[in-house]
């Protein structure tokens, strides 16, 4: 098992991380806690962003919560 790099999350991605972020269109997560969901987000936001949007475009992130 490789060790996560904190400053490359990109290169210690679970499998079904990795398919999470190449999966276009709406996602539902349905996991437990402390799993990287967060660090998949953040990846597929940031993908998203640089190739898709367009200068001046937002994106909205949400996460429902108790």
């Amino acid at each position: 098992m490789t060790s996560f790099n904190i400053v490359r999350p990109w290169e210690s991605l679970d499998p079904w991380q990795k398919e999470y972020i190449n999966t276009d269109g709406n996602c539902f997560l349905l996991c437990g806690r402390q799993v990287g969901k967060t660090t998949a987000m953040s990846i597929k936001c940031a993908e998203f962003a640089v190739h898709k949007c367009k200068k001046g475009e937002d994106i909205l992130m949400i996460a429902l919560t108790e």
